[in-house]
């Protein structure tokens, strides 16, 4: 009779042992308290673990006494009944977002940036956490995609999770389409479009060349011309020296005759 019920014992306890061995929750995380809850409680499924006594124990064995002091009127005075529940809830309220905390960034903080459609869904969800419609998360979460992605995405069916797959593929394509253009080698119409702005230039910076010297010989004749002040004053004496005759112009003050048309004597006479 003492072996069968020691038996019995060993198999009544076996499980409590593996149960035990296999639970191992992770540190506490603040900042996503409820994550951390939903972590802990698959290993509940994986260990077999079902009752709220067991959860509760568990739950208060593994976290940090610093954040239990939150909590401490529970610990010290647990209900007889819904102690997993209430501890659950308490630890959630001190550490996590309020719910109006996570609408508001739901509404107003969550942005696509650099992540995928798929990953701001995922993100989104969770934060609104089934407070609100469906439709309405559908609506807001298109919102944040680029207008040709939400183009795109209008002419297709299906739940707002098929959707987010499609928008990953197409932006993916995307992007691959922008990186082949950005190191794309021109194809021969753009390089014979590049050679001929070439040649163009070569023409242009020629002409400037051209007019920039025949400017120079220009400035250079006007600048000789301007410096012969000698020849200027012969030109203009020239007309009044060929209205004197012969003989005062070859003999001067001692010619004795004068032949008209001659202006010797209004010369003299002004002078």
């Amino acid at each position: 009779m003492s072996d069968d019920g020691n038996d019995r014992f060993e198999d009544a306890a076996t499980p409590v042992h593996v149960a035990r061995l296999a639970l191992k929750p992770p540190p506490f995380w603040k900042p996503n308290p409820r994550l951390w809850f939903a972590q802990v409680e698959a290993q509940f499924v994986r260990a077999g673990i079902s009752t709220d006594e067991t959860k509760y124990y568990t739950v208060v064995a593994e976290i940090d006494s610093a954040v239990l002091a939150h909590a401490s009127d529970i610990i010290t005075s647990p209900p007889a009944s819904g102690k997993y529940e209430l501890l659950k809830e308490r630890l959630i309220t001190e550490f996590g977002e309020s719910k109006e905390k996570r609408l508001k960034r739901l509404f107003e903080g969550c942005r696509l940036g650099d992540k995928k459609a798929t990953t701001l869904l995922r993100e989104m969800k969770d934060l609104a956490d089934q407070h609100i419609d469906k439709e309405v998360l559908k609506s807001l979460w298109l919102q944040r995609l680029p207008t040709n992605i939400q183009q795109i995405l209008a002419t297709f069916d299906g739940s707002i999770e098929e959707l987010a797959l499609k928008a990953d593929t197409i932006m993916e394509i995307s992007a691959t389409n922008v990186d082949v253009n950005v190191v794309k080698v021109p194809d021969d119409g753009m390089q014979a479009a590049i050679s001929d702005l070439t040649n163009r230039l070569d023409r242009l910076t020629r002409n400037n060349q051209r007019n920039f010297v025949r400017s120079d010989r220009s400035y250079t004749n006007n600048v000789s011309h301007s410096q012969r002040p000698v020849s200027s004053r012969q030109g203009a004496s020239t007309p009044k020296q060929d209205t004197l005759c012969w003989y005062h112009r070859t003999f001067g003050d001692s010619a004795t005759r004068c032949r008209s048309p001659c202006t010797y004597r209004q010369q003299r006479a002004e002078n």
